[in-house]
């Protein structure tokens, strides 16, 4: 795997650079089944995943995995 495709993950920079009742983030929840913004685990635990032993059976030319909050665009 060479990537993990996250989009905007909630963090204290998004946090500062961001209006927290916005049209963008009011859209992008909603668009989301489960209606939240990513945190940083939720990008970090696929790739540990990936990375390690347990993933063995899954074939290594996949060359990115989406974590989209269930969406499925």
């Amino acid at each position: 795997m060479n990537a993990v495709a996250h989009g905007v993950i909630e963090s204290k920079m998004y946090q500062l650079n961001s209006d927290t009742n916005s049209w963008y983030r009011t859209v992008m929840l909603d668009a989301t089944p489960i209606h939240r913004q990513r945190a940083l685990g939720d990008v970090a635990a696929p790739g540990a995943f990936r990375a390690s032993d347990d993933a063995s059976y899954i074939p290594r030319r996949r060359r990115s995995w989406s974590v989209k909050g269930a969406r499925s665009q």
